[in-house]
């Protein structure tokens, strides 16, 4: 009964007139099953759908709605490969004018306490029994300029005129109110991450293929625009990370920083101090203003100025120069200034430049300390010297050979054994069997993805690929997952079956611009064949340390003694240093004796 009355409803449609159903009658209009699909052809002029004068009795998210495909229970499965979609719509406008169009709008409106949510989308994923999909994105906007010569015309007047992947506003009329617990934000972004993350996590991350003007830019788009503050950390996270001491923690690659900030807008300015701990102070005028009281300790571990005025009850300074009646003991792990005044005792635990020191007590507990111009000491010269910094590996009957796949190509050589170490790490290195490379497209730039299964490395890791045709040398990967690595390299083609060698390194756990001599010797036998000439040197990082290269022949099965070394400066916190090996053939070779040595000038 309920088909037949189904096309008797529609048959005044096809003739031409219009049919209003009423889908809360059952008698009018039932369930309607569709085997095919419904075509919409002609030009419309009025709605094609209509569901104005529709009321849903909502019962739930299961309850009736005005379009429906599957539950949360339920859902449409969908197991094909290529791409997909439950709606999917394509149109083009070849229209002038200052309007839009809109592909999706929806409005929703209250009157109630109810929320609305215009779009909401859930992007989940459930149980595996292997990999996961790479990439899961509940959103993803994309505004393309698809064409050489398309254009985009920014002289309209309106705010929001311009070119963007997502656009999000927040707005009210003057007399609204909202509550004083609310917040109100054009973005809300929430981290709920409770499993476990082996890669990178962040609130807000930001890629670029090219370079735009800046990450972030402020424009108000009223007479009274503009903000309050540019961070607002609240009564639930004044007190935690980034926030450390009075200054944000940021990390450039390995290295990390901290940006100090103090609570004036003008200059920094302490009335009165119990302990004072600066790192590094970089600014021409440092104002120590009122009762100035510092307590048993201040510690300046840099201090680099070119006025420092301090004010106290019982002491003052002037332009140029620090006065330090009052401090109990000043302790300066590096200090560049013209003059330098102490009344009570000077304390360097690192190495100090000064070009007039005028001081009753002076302790140096530095092995190093350059003094450009004169040095004053009425009282007693205490100097306290530290051990300088050292480090060795070397081989002890090694009878593994270093595979030279490919000819005048870097290996890296590993087999060392740890030696003394102070101020360095070592590690023996290791080796993995790459399977393939793809381009990693603009995420990073000019990157090649790498692929090896479970290979163990971690960001910033320096390895030497051979055996292949285009990506052969010395690379710093980039972390991806456990099944690969980036390098920085212009893709251009898939090299297939390859391996890679994390060479046996000294590693410099601290400090910055320090100098060392590096010296090394090797003794090498050839595995046959013809005669070869073989380069050894030492690296850097990426860096080839080109003074320490030496070059020998080595014919037949001959065991030669090799030696090289030289003055490596600017050497940092993180710094990896190794050996590397190249022949001009590909007979294989054992170095089996021999030491790499780093001592710090």
């Amino acid at each position: 009964m309920r088909k037949l009355l189904f096309l008797l409803a529609l048959f005044p449609v096809l003739a031409g007139a219009q049919t209003t159903i009423d889908l809360s009658n059952p008698t009018t209009f039932g369930d309607i099953t569709i085997f095919g699909g419904i075509d919409f052809t002609g030009t419309y002029t009025d709605d094609v759908i209509d569901f104005t004068d529709v009321v849903i009795d909502h019962t739930g998210s299961n309850g009736p709605v005005w379009l429906r495909g599957g539950t949360y229970g339920l859902p449409v499965l969908n197991a094909d490969e290529d791409q997909s979609g439950m709606l999917r719509f394509y149109g083009q406008t070849s229209a002038n004018g200052t309007s839009y169009d809109r592909g999706i709008f929806i409005a929703l409106k209250t009157t109630g306490t109810k929320s609305v949510i215009p779009i909401a989308g859930l992007a989940e994923i459930l149980a595996q029994t292997g990999d996961g999909p790479a990439n899961v994105h509940a959103g993803e906007f994309i505004a393309n300029m698809n064409s050489a010569t398309a254009a985009l015309d920014t002289t309209a007047a309106a705010a929001w005129a311009g070119f963007a992947g997502l656009w999000a506003k927040v707005a009210s009329t003057p007399g609204s109110v909202t509550a004083a617990e609310s917040v109100v934000a054009a973005a809300w972004i929430d981290n709920q991450m409770s499993g476990t993350v082996l890669g990178e996590e962040y609130a807000l991350y930001i890629t670029s293929g090219t370079k735009p003007d800046a990450v972030f830019g402020f424009e108000a788009s009223s007479g009274s625009g503009g903000w309050d503050q540019l961070f607002y950390f609240d009564e639930t996270t004044y007190d935690k990370v980034p926030i450390a001491n009075q200054s944000f923690k940021t990390l450039l690659n390995t290295t990390q920083y901290y940006i100090p900030f103090g609570t004036s807008s003008t200059t920094f300015v302490y009335d009165s101090i119990d302990a004072a701990h600066l790192d590094t102070i970089n600014t021409p005028y440092i104002d120590v203003s009122g009762a100035a009281v510092i307590g048993d300790t201040l510690t300046l571990e840099n201090l680099a100025t070119s006025a420092v005025t301090v004010l106290s009850p019982t002491s003052t300074g002037g332009t140029g120069a620090l006065a330090t009646e009052d401090i109990t003991e000043v302790t300066l792990d590096t200090m560049d200034m013209n003059y330098l005044g102490i009344n009570s005792q000077i304390v360097f635990s690192n190495g100090a430049s000064i070009d007039n020191a005028e001081t009753d007590t002076l302790t140096l507990t530095e092995t190093v300390v350059n003094i450009d111009g004169d040095l004053h000491i009425t009282g007693d010269l205490h100097v306290e010297g530290t051990e300088s910094k050292y480090a060795d590996m070397y081989l002890s009957a090694n009878g593994t050979p270093t595979t030279m796949e490919t000819a005048n190509t870097p290996i890296g050589i590993r087999y060392f054994t740890t030696g003394d170490q102070n101020g360095f790490t070592f590690d023996a290195g290791g080796t993995g069997a790459i399977t393939a490379y793809a381009d990693y497209g603009i995420a990073a730039g000019d990157t090649v993805t790498v692929t090896d299964n479970t290979h163990g490395l971690a960001d910033g890791d320096y390895i030497v690929i051979r055996g292949t045709t285009n990506y052969n040398g010395v690379w710093r990967i980039g972390y991806i997952g456990v099944n690969s690595f980036y390098i920085v390299d212009t893709w251009v083609a898939d090299d297939g079956a390859s391996d890679w060698e994390e060479p046996s390194y000294l590693q410099l756990t601290a400090g910055s611009g320090e100098s060392f001599d590096i010296s090394w010797h090797l003794s090498a036998q050839k595995a046959g064949g013809a005669s070869a000439t073989v380069l050894w040197r030492v690296y850097k990082n990426t860096t080839p340390l080109n003074k320490t290269i030496t070059e020998r022949e080595i014919p037949g099965t001959d065991i030669g003694s090799v030696s090289g070394g030289g003055l490596i400066e600017s050497v940092a916190a993180g710094d990896r240093f190794f050996m590397v090996i190249q022949s001009d053939n590909t007979n294989d070779i054992t170095n089996k004796y021999g030491t790499v040595i780093l001592i710090q000038e």
